[in-house]
């Protein structure tokens, strides 16, 4: 139970952030646009951390797929044999890639559905390569990485991700 705590901890700290800077860079280009001045509301702390993200996207794209990556290698398979799907694997498998489409839509605005997609799967596979690397020669790969395991994880993940995107995209982001 810590660990699954521990996790959404990680992930919502993550996405938070890829928001954040998602955020941030459309409003520094609005505001360039508009010959506006750059006006920061929040206090210090917020300041900087913000300022911080604007200095470096690049780190908080890498955070968001390192975690696309980590989340593949540690919640695949959806279910097996010994370990059925339960309340709790659904409930980490949504939060987890809702948290990342969200991430997403902070780091990449609108209609960037053709991006994610690729990208989540790819890193989705990789974190599955991991996953397989991790427990090789052990007996869990037998049942875990059966064909319909990994052909069902490899669809629904990122299918369900670019939902998330764009659901959080168009009904989320763009109501404010």
């Amino acid at each position: 139970m810590v660990s699954i705590l521990s996790f959404i901890i990680i992930i919502l700290i993550i996405s938070i952030l890829c928001f954040l800077s998602g955020r941030r860079m459309a409003e520094n280009r609005a505001a360039k646009n508009q010959n506006a001045e750059n006006r920061t509301n929040g206090n210090r702390t917020a300041q900087s951390i913000n300022h911080f993200l604007m200095r470096h996207p690049v780190m908080v794209k890498g955070l968001l797929l390192f975690y696309i990556a980590f989340a593949g290698c540690f919640t695949f398979p959806i279910r097996s044999q010994p370990f059925p799907l339960d309340f709790t694997k659904a409930y980490l498998l949504i939060c987890s890639y809702g948290i990342i489409g969200w991430g997403f839509a902070g780091l990449y605005g609108k209609a960037k559905e053709r991006a994610v997609y690729p990208l989540t799967l790819l890193m989705t596979i990789l974190g599955m390569v991991c996953r397989y690397v991790l427990e090789y020669g052990e007996a869990s790969n037998v049942y875990n990485f059966t064909m319909l395991n990994i052909l069902s994880y490899i669809i629904l993940i990122p299918a369900f991700t670019v939902g998330a995107y764009h659901y959080i995209v168009k009904y989320l982001i763009s109501a404010r």
